[in-house]
């Protein structure tokens, strides 16, 4: 599948690195069109704000990718770029990508994005650090924490403790 083929108004997630830092944001597809005239498959998003100031990616060297959930399955793009414009006289960013992907479950399982903090505690000496639960299956959980701040191996022990409406499940 290429980024033009995801459906107008379908929800992603854009993953932002920049240096060491990474950011998540939910958005959504304003357009998509396909390559031509040696312009790249694209989508347009609604801008980021942080207060009243649009969020800029350019000028920057940044690493993004962008995910969809379309008939329950997973696809991840890679972004070349992301630029800002205009879409309908309102401020966008169009994402480009070559990426022509197929779905990714390595769960085997229907997942269901969450996004949302969580205290994560892996291995034994139970460490607590602050994380995000990504997506959540029946047949496991995906958390998104800053590389280097716990050591795990496969089979250790892991809790976590997240809200859903406001009622703690650990």
């Amino acid at each position: 599948m290429t980024i033009d083929k995801i459906a107008v108004g379908s929800s992603i997630v854009l993953n932002v690195s920049v240096k060491d830092s990474k950011i998540e944001f939910n958005s959504m597809v304003l357009a998509a069109w396909k390559q031509q005239y040696g312009v790249l498959h694209g989508i347009v998003i609604p801008v980021i704000k942080q207060g009243d100031k649009v969020i800029t990616f350019e000028g920057v060297k940044v690493k993004a990718t962008i995910t969809n959930l379309e008939d329950h399955r997973i696809y991840v793009f890679n972004l070349l770029k992301i630029i800002r414009n205009t879409y309908n006289g309102e401020q966008c960013y169009i994402a480009f990508s070559p990426d022509n992907i197929k779905p990714i479950n390595y769960r085997d399982a229907v997942r269901v994005p969450y996004c949302e903090e969580c205290i994560l505690q892996v291995g034994p000496h139970k460490k607590a650090i602050d994380c995000y639960v990504r997506d959540i299956s029946q047949t496991g959980i995906s958390f998104s924490f800053p590389a280097h701040t716990i050591s795990y191996k496969v089979g250790d022990e892991v809790s976590a403790q997240f809200d859903v409406d406001g009622n703690p499940i650990k």
